[in-house]
């Protein structure tokens, strides 16, 4: 089977017939596209294979016109990926299942600031090309009536190439306080970084029916290899200085309790079916993730930034109102 879709954007050039020309500078006009791919094969009755290619592009420039030239501002912003990704899935005779997934990607994202025109016009620009390696490997297996048990191995690589030039403020990094058009200090400065991050985190669930509860608890263990360079600010007197260390997310746990530090990420999702409409839901669970390769630069950031860590809680309903009408809040 083998199945093409694609997607562009064309609002931009309908525009500049219908409106004035400077409705850009009021509203961004996104210019985008997209497009998918799939082949699936269906090796045998229980067994197939299947590959897809997904990609997307997207443009967008924005501005803040003004009569003085140097006081004119504008920002260019360029995202793109690509990804193929192979599935194999095997039903084997006893009922349990085997699916497999690796990957392969590339991300680029670029953005440039420009506030004034002329001699003393201030260019801003970050780039970040991000290839991206993936493998799951998942295997299923009912071991008791109402028990179904899922165990595997979660593997994700990503090497970051990034170059930024200009001031220490802008473009801006999530937490930032800013407003777009805000003039950047004069200080300028410059930085080539490359980050290569490896997680390889093992995983178990368990689906438990009781009646009418539901339980699905869940452990992962996410170690991360960090390897970069440069440690330091490059100097033209020294030699760059790479950098190796090695992490597990530690959970966030009383020092009394220290030798549950390194314990691996629990999750839990219970749901209780109270009546034939009513079902209540709740979830919690320990999440981690390696650090933004943006903020790892010697000069606009901290190479040594350690990983982000999350405690998720959630509970909440699902009525359902008629047979193909269900009412659901969460909080």
């Amino acid at each position: 089977r083998l199945a093409l879709a694609g997607r562009i954007s064309y609002l931009d050039r309908v525009l500049q017939g219908v409106t004035s020309e400077d409705v850009g500078d009021f509203v961004p006009i996104p210019r985008y596209d997209d497009y998918q791919a799939r082949a699936q094969y269906t090796i045998d009755r229980d067994e197939e294979l299947a590959l897809t290619l997904l990609g997307s592009d997207e443009h967008r420039r924005r501005s803040i016109p003004a009569s003085d030239p140097a006081e004119d501002r504008a920002e260019n912003s360029d995202t793109s990926y690509k990804r193929l990704i192979l599935r194999y899935t095997h039903l084997l005779p006893d009922g349990s299942s085997i699916v497999v997934t690796p990957s392969i990607g590339l991300d680029k994202n670029s953005q440039d600031l420009s506030f004034g025109n002329g001699p003393g016009a201030q260019h801003i620009g970050v780039s970040v090309n991000t290839w991206q390696y993936a493998l799951r490997g998942a295997y299923r297996r009912k071991v008791a009536v109402s028990t179904t048990v899922t165990m595997g191995i979660d593997m994700q690589a990503r090497m970051y190439s990034a170059h930024r030039v200009g001031s220490s403020a802008l473009p801006a990094r999530e937490g930032d306080i800013v407003v777009f058009g805000q003039r950047p200090p004069a200080q300028t400065n410059v930085d080539d970084w490359n980050v290569t991050t490896i997680d390889t985190a093992p995983f178990a669930v368990a689906e438990i029916n009781l009646g009418r509860l539901s339980l699905i608890p869940g452990l992962r263990l996410e170690p991360v290899l960090i390897e970069g360079d440069p440690l330091r600010p490059r100097s033209q007197t020294q030699a760059v200085r790479g950098y190796e260390r090695f992490q597990l997310p530690a959970n966030p746990v009383p020092d009394a309790l220290a030798p549950l530090r390194w314990a691996p990420n629990p999750r839990l999702v219970l749901a209780f079916r109270a009546t034939k409409r009513l079902t209540l839901t709740a979830g919690g669970g320990i999440y981690g993730q390696p650090p933004d390769a943006e903020d790892m630069s010697p000069v606009f950031g901290n190479p040594t930034v350690g990983l982000s860590r999350a405690a998720h809680v959630s509970s909440g309903f699902g009525f359902k109102l008629r047979p193909t009408l269900t009412l659901e809040m969460v909080g």
